[in-house]
């Protein structure tokens, strides 16, 4: 009996096992959608999934089909998955562009989300949907980052894999790859505050390990040089600045309402002058 149950017990797991296989590729399946816009990035764009998003507000003006793909909690910077969700790291926009460079965007279903992000409601929807993308017909593909790379202390400049201009480099070479007609554009961090009532900013301070957010936007602005990509500068271009950001922050860090409009603006305007 005892030897039959372990038998049955088996089987049963083999079974549910092909069970999960089979809906992941059924949910992978089917007709692919285009959009023209994807952005990439983390919390500052991922989580607000409302008519006053960022997405939204740029779907509206520019009349662009737009999907927000962005992961709140998440870096650039690409870690040593290993064992896809293992780490944080797996649902970073280098590991994602990874899974779109191999054509095997299905693996990000397989990833246990890390516990300290399960919270977020958006994520599984998320990967499916990204899952249905046609990303070869994609127009632009912006890549918003550097917040939690900042926050995080990551090594702004190196040859390693988690440095964040390693990562960079890597994560548009991805891209490129898997959209080659796709117009790449990165998105700098906006200034932040998440010291209330303290001297300390994100252009004064740095986390162990890493630089000031001046520091990331440097070192996007250099690549984008170095490798011509497009850059939108929001640290020193944007109206969400030293002076006024209490109009377009809720906490010092995360927009809100009319500073999701101030960001999506700016990109609308930067994409209509280079169409016009």
């Amino acid at each position: 009996m005892k030897k039959n149950r372990l038998i049955f017990e088996a089987c049963l797991s083999i079974a549910l096992a092909a069970v999960i296989i089979i809906l992941a590729t059924i949910s992978f399946s089917g007709k692919k959608k285009a959009y023209d816009v994807i952005v990439f990035g983390d919390s500052i764009i991922g989580n607000d999934r409302t008519e006053n998003s960022v997405t939204a507000f740029l779907e509206k003006e520019s009349g662009l089909k737009c999907l927000n793909a962005a992961f709140g909690g998440t870096c650039l910077t690409g870690m040593d998955s290993g064992t896809p969700g293992e780490k944080e790291g797996f649902y970073s926009v280098y590991e994602i562009s990874e899974a779109f460079a191999a054509g095997d965007i299905e693996r990000l279903t397989m990833a246990a989300f890390p516990e300290k992000l399960t919270a977020r409601y958006y994520f599984e929807d998320t990967v499916k949907e990204l899952g249905r993308v046609d990303i070869k017909k994609t127009k632009y593909i912006i890549i918003q980052a550097g917040t939690n790379d900042y926050l995080s202390g990551v090594s702004v400049k190196g040859e390693d894999k988690i440095s964040f201009y390693e990562s960079l480099r890597k994560t548009v070479e991805n891209f490129k790859k898997a959209a080659p007609h796709a117009e790449i554009i990165i998105l700098t961090p906006c200034f932040n505050d998440i010291f209330p009532g303290d001297e300390r900013n994100s252009l004064n301070y740095s986390f162990d390990g890493g630089g000031t957010i001046e520091d990331y936007v440097n070192a996007e602005l250099l690549y984008g040089k170095e490798y011509g990509i497009p850059v939108i500068d929001n640290l020193h271009g944007s109206k969400i600045n030293e002076n006024t950001y209490e109009q377009y922050l809720l906490d010092g860090l995360h927009p809100n309402t009319e500073g999701n409009r101030e960001i999506a603006a700016t990109i609308w305007n930067f994409i209509a002058q280079k169409t016009q």
